[in-house]
């Protein structure tokens, strides 16, 4: 690699790329046109030297890699990087020699969003770029916007039962009434932390969002609310914002709490190789096929607005959404799956 640590350029539309080419002549021009742009550009002359660049420097918004290299081919970077992320998430933007048809079918096979024939007009190459890097930012923007809508959502009910719960135990209890406090506090400014707009956060702040909301919960509701975490041990990966404790509020708000017995919520995440399983399962009151295709649905008016938020969020940014499990008077289970794609930095 030329350049090292990436060129850190002012102005509103820098974008960061990675240059993919064994030809030190094409990703020299390539990347002297993209910074001519205003772009931040880090280059590799190989897959594997691809691959720990992007390892070193995740906030990358481009990839470009040519096709035909020695070693790992394009098409088995491409598979390799589609491994961690969506093409919403990472846009790739392929340079082939090749006009065939089942060459160009093979590249957007493998996960590209684009190809460009070789050797390039640097005007067109220019003007993928910023098709790619636009609809990156679209995407991106949609993405924050669905959050701060999420943020919105607080209802003031929860607020006053909450309040409600830490007054009824002040004269008894002040200490656990002060805890209560912390809690809400706790709870109130991880939900309008507006640095949690990013696409990801460490889960470990998601996690501190849901304790503090089942602690004031379980204030108000005592023995109808059981709580069971299912955690591993120093979990240091990615999630979108606020996807799992409105999951939770669900479980306790639309099922546990329908119920005059009250019941457990479960928390449980799975690290697999490559994957990340969330899972909140309720013993609750469950619910029909109809309701859970209602809760989902696009055209819903009213209520679900939490799950249908996820849902359109996770939809966007890994292509699926989440898995609904349930059984009316028997309990619901509410998951996704998410590709790990390395772990929390501060």
């Amino acid at each position: 690699m030329e350049d090292g640590l990436p060129h850190l350029l002012g102005g509103e539309e820098c974008c960061f790329i990675l240059i993919v080419d064994n030809d030190p002549v094409n990703r020299q021009v390539l990347a002297n046109a993209l910074r001519l742009e205003n772009h931040t550009v880090i280059t590799a002359e190989s897959g594997p030297e691809a691959l720990l660049q992007m390892r070193d420097f995740p906030e990358l918004d481009l990839i470009i890699t040519d096709w035909v290299m020695p070693g790992m081919s394009g098409f088995v970077l491409c598979k390799a990087i589609r491994e961690r992320f969506v093409l919403s998430e990472l846009p790739i933007l392929v340079l082939t020699a090749s006009n065939r048809p089942e060459d160009i079918q093979a590249a957007f096979e493998a996960g590209a969003n684009d190809y460009l024939s070789t050797p390039v007009d640097l005007r067109e190459f220019k003007a993928r770029v910023r098709t790619l890097l636009d609809m990156r930012k679209s995407i991106r923007t949609s993405v924050q916007t669905e959050i701060a809508f999420l943020q919105a959502q607080i209802k003031p009910h929860f607020l006053y039962n909450a309040l409600n719960a830490i007054i009824s135990v002040c004269p008894d209890d002040p200490d656990m009434a002060t805890e209560l406090l912390l809690d809400l506090s706790q709870y109130l400014r991880s939900s309008f932390d507006f640095q949690n707009r990013g696409q990801t956060v460490p889960i470990e702040k998601e996690l501190e969002l849901v304790r503090s909301y089942l602690a004031l919960e379980k204030a108000r509701f005592d023995d109808r609310l059981n709580i069971v975490f299912d955690l591993p041990q120093d979990t240091m990966a990615l999630v979108p914002p606020l996807s799992i404790q409105p999951i939770v509020e669900n479980a306790v708000n639309h099922g546990l709490m329908q119920k005059e017995s009250g019941g457990t919520v479960t928390l449980s995440i799975r690290q697999l190789p490559g994957h990340l399983v969330v899972a909140v399962t309720d013993d609750g009151i469950g619910m029909t096929l109809e309701r859970i295709a209602d809760i989902l649905s696009e055209e819903r008016s009213e209520g679900g607005i939490g799950l249908r938020n996820i849902q359109r969020r996770l939809l966007k940014m890994y292509g699926a959404g989440l898995s609904v499990i349930s059984m009316p008077d028997q309990g619901t289970t509410i998951s996704y799956t998410i590709p790990r794609t390395g772990t929390a930095r501060e």
